[in-house]
């Protein structure tokens, strides 16, 4: 078990730490390679095949380190894109709420118009009917009016 001393994180083995490193933190990981690969001072004296494999690793560390920022770029260009897309479908789909809300608050007044004139024509309708008659009927004859 090997642990970040970046972020803290757990993880299982050098391998997931090193890929870790890489993908969390990738300016650290670089400069903690190139510690790796600079001599001591113990080490005065270098034999050319270890300067041969330190320019080589260093080389690859500059083409990872290239490829990882063309990740990065493209990545963000196709998340652009796509935020670009989602807000236009999103203000069109607004627009067309806003067109939808528009019509029904038309159809709401209408229909609170239509039912001003309901009330009108019933209070009418309610004045000209005749009064019901007061009129005992012949079954309630008990009741004393």
């Amino acid at each position: 078990m090997a642990k970040c001393k970046q972020c803290g994180t757990d993880c299982q083995g050098r391998g997931a730490l090193f890929k870790h490193m890489w993908h969390e933190h990738p300016k650290e990981a670089r400069e903690q390679a190139l510690q790796h690969l600079k001599p001591t001072n113990e080490q005065k004296v270098h034999p050319p095949e270890q300067e041969v494999l330190v320019r080589a690793i260093q080389q690859e560390l500059e083409v990872i380190e290239q490829l990882y920022e063309d990740e990065l770029d493209r990545l963000k260009n196709e998340y652009a894109e796509k935020l670009a897309t989602q807000e236009a479908q999103l203000r069109e789909e607004i627009a067309l709420l806003e067109l939808q809300i528009a019509q029904k608050d038309q159809q709401l007044s209408e229909l609170n118009e239509r039912i001003k004139e309901a009330h009108i024509l019933l209070s009418q309708e309610q004045r000209r009917t005749p009064e019901p008659s007061k009129k005992k009927r012949w079954w309630e004859f008990w009741k004393r009016g």
